[in-house]
């Protein structure tokens, strides 16, 4: 029970940026039979949510926002289906993950050549390790300067994913 409490309190962080505020309530109701909050306490959950949405967008239009969150999940679902679909169909009797796959040396490149052949055929389209959501997230995490490049690295891997298909 635990668990799932958890996975609706995730989704009620992520629902209230993507629900307009007038299906809101509909959606806090459900979650309060689920969990087995007060109302006052789902009130303050609520409060907390948009405080925390409002401060992520700083001055952005919550459309704008909007937009941009959900490009970052699809994102994030085009990598876990690339990875899954890799490590199922292709890498799954030689034990190896291809998100740890390395591109830069020469058995690397093989196997990412072998994997991309049949993404492509299978998916439509194709990221490289070092394109995947999770490998974005560990350079942005790493970056001292707070230059901001992962947004050239976003645009880049985009690129790239539209001339694969």
């Amino acid at each position: 029970m635990a668990i799932f409490k958890g996975i609706l309190l995730l989704q009620s962080a992520i629902i209230p940026l993507f629900i307009k505020q007038s299906d809101q309530a509909q959606w806090m109701a459900w979650l309060y039979q689920k969990i087995n909050m007060s109302e006052e306490q789902l009130r303050q959950l609520q409060r907390q949510l948009w405080n925390i949405a409002d401060t992520l967008r700083g001055k952005m239009n919550a459309d704008e926002f909007r937009d941009y969150i959900l490009g970052f999940i699809f994102y994030k679902y085009l990598s876990e289906k690339v990875v899954g679909y890799a490590n199922q169909f292709i890498l799954s009797e030689d034990g190896l993950d291809y998100a740890q796959l390395n591109e830069q040396d020469e058995e690397g490149a093989e196997i990412v050549e072998i994997v991309k052949d049949s993404l492509l055929n299978e998916l439509g389209y194709f990221l490289k390790p070092s394109e995947l959501f999770g490998a974005i997230a560990l350079r942005s995490k790493s970056d001292s300067k707070g230059q901001g490049y992962v947004l050239d690295d976003l645009q880049q891997i985009l690129k790239n994913i539209e001339q694969s298909t």
